[in-house]
């Protein structure tokens, strides 16, 4: 996947900002993996949880290709920096 300016993955921006549309389209893409982490080891289901972006958490947690227990960089797995 292509990272940003910024490093981060396309999925991540519309996922902190509340962009469930936006979401649902890069979702549809087939190279788009929900679970894939941005040059700071955070993932989407990271940046919709703690903002509490429900839709969002909503449409990673439906994915087939979203694991929950996948440790990012730092070694935490999503649930663990959410909660």
């Amino acid at each position: 996947m292509r990272l940003d300016k910024d490093g981060k993955i396309p999925l991540c921006s519309p996922a902190w900002g509340e962009h469930e549309g936006v979401m649902r389209l890069l979702l549809t893409r087939n190279t788009v993996n929900s679970d894939e982490s941005d040059n700071d080891g955070q993932t989407p289901i990271v940046g919709v949880s703690m903002f509490g972006h429900e839709g969002g958490v909503r449409l990673l947690l439906a994915r087939d290709d979203f694991n929950p227990d996948k440790p990012a960089k730092n070694g935490k797995t999503s649930l663990l920096m959410i909660s």
